[in-house]
């Protein structure tokens, strides 16, 4: 029992972390849009940068997406564990 209680602690641990750095994305994201409305669409003095900006956001968003349904599926393996020791 020690040892599933181990596993479940080091995988709770996992997610706590892998949870953080999602909302760090979704603040950068949010960060990013804001830029966006803010200036009209016209970020920098820097015409590149304007360019790609909303590709960079688009990335963000797609990461903070795939890291979200990862930790989903994982979580709900680790409630699937929990259940079955009861």
């Amino acid at each position: 029992m020690n040892n599933t209680k181990n596993e479940i602690m080091k995988q709770m641990t996992g997610f706590s972390v892998k949870q953080e750095r999602l909302m760090c994305l979704v603040q950068l994201a949010s960060y990013m849009m804001g830029r966006i409305n803010v200036s009209e669409g016209e970020i920098t003095g820097n015409e590149e940068i304007n360019k790609e900006y909303p590709g960079w956001l688009e990335s963000v968003l797609d990461t903070a997406s795939e890291i979200g349904q990862k930790q989903n599926t994982a979580f709900d393996g680790l409630i699937q564990m929990v259940d079955e020791l009861q």
